[in-house]
């Protein structure tokens, strides 16, 4: 699955051989968040996604907590 964002140094092309060598486990963490392309493309019961961009973080905190809200005002 592609990421709704466009971001440099996004995973998404690697993500067949980045599969090969996650831990396996209950938790991701992802420190380089970025455009969350391995998040989005893994199935972990549980995720932390941080990223060094306060503002991307509260993009996806704003989504997590009020998708809907986030949607209408995309609209």
């Amino acid at each position: 699955m592609k990421s709704v964002l466009k971001w440099v140094g996004a995973k998404h092309n690697i993500m067949a051989s980045l599969k090969h060598v996650l831990p396996k486990g209950g938790r991701l963490i992802e420190p380089f968040g970025g455009s969350g392309a391995v998040m989005m493309n893994t199935n972990y019961p549980e995720y932390i996604l941080a990223d060094i961009n306060s503002d991307l973080i509260d993009t996806y905190q704003s989504i997590f907590k009020s998708p809907e809200k986030v949607l209408s005002e995309l609209k």
